[in-house]
């Protein structure tokens, strides 16, 4: 017995008749629907001591057979639904998200009196709950006198539902019950239809179709069956894809495992078999690999978007451009559908290749204008794989450098300690020269751009100095390969200016965190009119935080004239979009082809990734705390 059931219960004790129809009107479904929640509710009533009965023009009415059974039995129910009242933040927010899906009206009042809670904190979790809804496509209905509730089509409830299943771990306890007792065999099935049909699809995929085959299959034994599908949702791809459609459903029909086999509920399975197909040619090294003309024309503005942000041109890698073509086969059947499908590797591929990733969501910017929806972050980071191939293939010569090695007096040591560097860092090094401590004042230090000592040095030097062992240790060898691949931290100085540190920011909400940061800067220098605008813009098309309370917003377009980089420090947290958020890098590159600019990307993103750095500059509230944190 659930909410639901409850209420046609209760409806139905107050007439001694009532049509399907009347009950329909009342719980805002439709008579189908409501018909197979009544004969869900026959079925709840068999151990009760009162039956269901019907009456063909009369309608349905209860029929007590043992008053005191029914009664018991009817309190175990009641006190079964309010057996939890929510009590945690994520708790309120399912519970929320539950009564929305429901399709009946509820009040803010009301909700705020049953759960506990000020009508205030409740405003905040209901808008964070409307934000789950619209990113699945439904629409909140407010009407005066009724409350509110949550509107669309089937297929974008289930959406809702399998966000709130794969991101939140309480809530929607039916599904999660059809998951926990089906996911296993429905997993099975699904796998041997798709080798018997000759599919392959990737694990993310896969784990994505398992879950909207368990919330349909819940959702059908419920009543909300998708009977055909129109417009965008109309499915229009091959019939291999519909074939298989319908042999899973036949497979789990035979299972026990209710889904109907509609037209609507068969295109989009054949939907989500499309969408996560993996091409023969993932890396598109097959130059006989046949692009639609439809997926071509996305590739040039993607190209072009890099290209005018970051000055990186790959319009003419055809390697790359084959890459994009066959992913975008599948990726455009998902944001056709609003498929989210996760990527196992967001986190790891974000923090690795940071340029890359920042050239992958510039990327994604006109893929979001294209489809009239943003590109998640778990598909930029699929798109920022293929860039980080892009850029390996285009990749210039390491700049090379002039290495002071500094070692103790013996010959032979010395040649071992020149040795490991030549083999280790051959290609970064123009020259090298080794020393003892005892000829260091007989060197100009000047015309070296780097020290490496295997000995302490207590002497003023003109040059930064890195003390390794003798024997370089993996660490060592780490070590030494990111300062001769990103060279002098100093740089950072030019991007990072105290001028442009601020700390004590009071807004409570990402677009005012942002108006403020950027009135702050014009109290410095000046900023175009529609600077602020341009980055809000930004923030619609995906959002810029990296999960370690920090986010790297930037405008759409760049300012012409300089590199900009400013740093605010929020008192609090606030909620950015889908993580908490209290140090903010906004950052207006123009100069992005240069050497520079890629190691201030890569230095910045590794910052963002780590957590502890991050609260070292939030705790210290200092430009001198965040500098070193940088070169930390």
């Amino acid at each position: 017995m659930d909410r639901e059931l409850l209420n046609l219960l209760e409806l139905i004790e107050q007439s001694d008749y009532v049509t399907a129809e009347q009950l329909a009107q009342h719980i805002q479904k439709s008579e189908k629907t409501t018909r197979t929640r009544l004969k869900a509710l026959r079925q709840n009533l068999a151990e009760s001591g009162a039956e269901l009965v019907s009456k063909p023009r009369h309608g349905y009415r209860l029929e007590i057979n043992d008053a005191e059974r029914y009664h018991a039995w009817r309190q175990r129910s009641l006190q079964r639904i309010a057996r939890h009242t929510p009590e945690t933040a994520e708790e309120r927010l399912m519970y929320l998200v539950e009564r929305f899906i429901s399709g009946s009206f509820f009040k803010l009042a009301d909700e705020s009196e049953a759960l506990f809670v000020s009508t205030k904190t409740l405003s905040q979790e209901i808008r964070h709950a409307e934000s789950i809804l619209t990113r699945s496509g439904l629409t909140v209905e407010r009407v005066p006198g009724y409350g509110m509730r949550a509107i669309g089509d089937e297929f974008a409830f289930r959406k809702a539902i399998m966000h709130c299943l794969r991101f939140h771990t309480v809530g929607f306890d039916d599904c999660r019950s059809v998951q926990d007792q089906a996911a296993a065999i429905i997993g099975d099935l699904v796998v041997q239809t798709f080798a018997a049909e000759n599919v392959v699809m990737s694990e993310a995929a896969l784990e994505t179709f398992i879950l909207y085959l368990v919330v349909s299959s819940a959702r059908c034994h419920r009543g909300h069956i998708i009977e055909d599908v129109s417009g965008r949702n109309a499915w229009e791809g091959a019939e291999h894809d519909r074939h298989c459609a319908h042999v899973v459903i036949e497979q789990l029909e035979e299972h026990d495992i209710p889904l109907d086999d509609t037209e609507g509920e068969v295109q989009l399975i054949a939907a989500f078999v499309a969408g996560g197909v993996v091409r023969h040619d993932a890396f598109g090294l097959d130059g006989n690999l046949v692009i639609s003309e439809d997926i071509q024309r996305l590739i040039d503005p993607m190209l072009d978007a890099i290209y005018d942000m970051y000055g990186v041109d790959f319009s003419d890698n055809l390697r790359l451009r084959l890459m994009l073509g066959n992913h975008l086969i599948a990726f455009d059947i998902r944001m056709r559908y609003g498929i989210e499908i996760t990527n196992p590797l967001l986190a790891e591929t974000r923090r690795t290749y940071p340029f890359a990733h920042a050239l992958a969501q510039q990327a994604a910017l006109p893929l979001a204008a294209h489809y009239g929806r943003p590109v998640s972050e778990h598909e930029i980071a699929y798109f920022t794989i293929m860039f980080q191939m892009g850029l390996v293939m285009q990749r210039r010569i390491p700049h090379k450098s002039r290495v002071l090695l500094v070692c103790a007096t013996g010959k032979s040591s010395s040649r071992f300690f020149a040795y490991q560097f030549e083999e280790a860092f051959g290609d970064y090094i123009s020259e090298l020269t080794v020393c003892s401590v005892f000829e260091l004042n007989h060197i100009d230090l000047n015309t070296f751009d780097y020290i490496f000592s295997s000995v302490p040095i207590d002497r003023a030097v003109p040059k930064p100095i890195m003390q390794v062992n003798s024997f370089l240790e993996a660490r060592d060898m780490n070590r030494v390969r990111r300062r001769l691949e990103l060279g002098d931290s100093s740089y950072l100085r030019r991007f990072y200016r105290p001028e442009f540190f601020f700390t004590g920011l009071t807004s409570r909400r990402r677009d005012d965190a942002l108006a403020e940061l950027c009135e702050l800067v014009r109290q410095v220098r000046p900023l175009p009119d529609n600077f602020l605008g341009s980055v809000l813009e930004r923030e619609k098309h995906g959002s810029t935080d990296f999960g370690n309370l920090a986010a790297l917003p930037h405008p759409v377009e760049v300012l012409p004239d300089e590199n900009l980089v400013v740093v605010g420090v929020l008192k609090r947290p606030i909620r950015w979009k889908t993580n908490d958020v209290q140090l903010i890098i906004l950052t207006s590159i123009c100069d992005s082809t240069a050497d520079e600019t890629q190691r201030f990307y890569q230095t910045t993103a590794r910052l963002l990734t780590d957590e502890k750095r991050v609260r070292c500059i939030v705790e210290g509230g200092n430009y001198e705390t965040l500098m070193r944190a940088l070169c930390g």
